[in-house]
This record gives structure tokens, C-alpha cells and sequence, in this order.
């Protein structure tokens, strides 16, 4: 059991979980982490069944048990600690999220004459991340909400406005080609 907890440990500390293809980073180590609860709580069970009529079996139920506390405390603190760089994201005005919810959607480049749309990947994987970790149960603070929600307003709109900046775009190096 405490090479289990070593190697929970570890590979929390250093980043080295298992990440799904469709999951963003936060709701990976969530996963992983309940994963890692539920194998430790399946091995409580079964050594409650097998071992408790054994002397020792109460030093081992104690460690499990301190096993299963650390792993839920560190799955609350991944969330806590998500909570807390995304509110300090939205809480600075330098930060591309908040920029890209409380800024101008689109800007004209005066010198070339291109479009510039200002709706980003970290704002695109806020989206995502709000909605896997409301999905896995946790409640989201309102502040972030309130973000995800301004962000979710626009999304369509920025994504027809970056096909019409590439449309344009695409279609001005033609006629440069064609026609100069």
C-alpha cells in the first residue's frame, strides 16, 4: 500500500497522468485520481474479507484508510487549485481570458487590411474545462460561470468570423496572385 500511495504521489507531482483524448488536463488527474480511489477502495474490500480475523489487519486498515484520505484531499486540492488559477486569469486584465470575454471580438488590421478575431484556444478550453468538471459533480464558483457563460455567447459567432477572416484572406492572396 505505501508503494501505491509513493506512486500516487509521484506521478501527481510530476505531471505524469494519463490524459484521455478528449479530456483537458484538469479532468484527467480528476479521473485519474477517483481511478486510483476506487482500485484502493477495491482493495479494502477485498482484504476486509480475506484478512480481518488477522491481528494485524487493523495497522493495515488504518493505512488504507490514510491512503484513501490523501488521494480524496489531493483530488479536492487539484479542483481547488484550478479554481484559483482561472479566477486569477479573469481577475487580471492582461490575461487572454480576460481579454477575450470583456475585449472587442474582432479587430481590423489598419496596415494589411486582415481581420483579426479575438477568441482563443485558452478561452475555447475554459469552455471545455467548465463543462467536464460540472459533469464530474464539482460545483463551479460563480465567477468562473459567469466567464464560461459570456465566453459560450460568443463562441459561435467567433468561429464564423475566423471562416470569414480565412475566406478573405485566402481569396485576397488569389486575386494578388491572378490579378497583380
Amino acid at each position: 500500500m505505501s508503494a501505491k500511495r509513493r506512486d500516487f504521489n509521484e506521478r501527481l507531482t510530476n505531471g505524469d497522468v494519463p490524459t484521455g483524448r478528449y479530456l483537458t488536463e484538469i479532468a484527467a488527474k480528476i479521473i485519474w485520481i477517483r481511478q486510483q480511489i476506487a482500485q484502493v477502495e477495491d482493495t479494502k474490500t477485498l482484504s476486509e474479507e480475506l484478512l480481518s480475523e488477522l491481528n494485524a489487519y487493523s495497522s493495515l486498515k488504518n493505512i488504507i484508510d490514510s491512503t484513501l484520505e490523501e488521494m480524496r484531499s489531493a483530488e479536492i486540492e487539484q479542483f481547488d487549485m484550478w479554481c484559483r488559477e482561472i479566477i486569477e486569469a479573469v481577475d487580471e486584465r492582461s490575461d487572454s481570458v480576460s481579454l477575450e470575454t470583456t475585449g472587442k471580438l474582432m479587430t481590423i488590421e489598419q496596415k494589411h487590411g486582415t481581420l483579426n478575431v479575438n477568441y482563443g484556444d485558452r478561452l475555447v478550453r475554459l469552455l471545455k474545462e467548465v463543462r467536464q468538471l460540472a459533469s464530474l459533480g464539482f460545483t463551479i464558483p460563480v465567477k468562473i460561470i459567469n466567464c464560461a457563460n459570456t465566453g459560450e455567447k460568443f463562441y459561435k459567432y467567433a468561429i464564423v468570423l475566423k471562416q470569414a477572416s480565412q475566406l478573405i484572406s485566402s481569396t485576397r492572396h488569389v486575386s494578388e496572385i491572378f490579378f497583380f
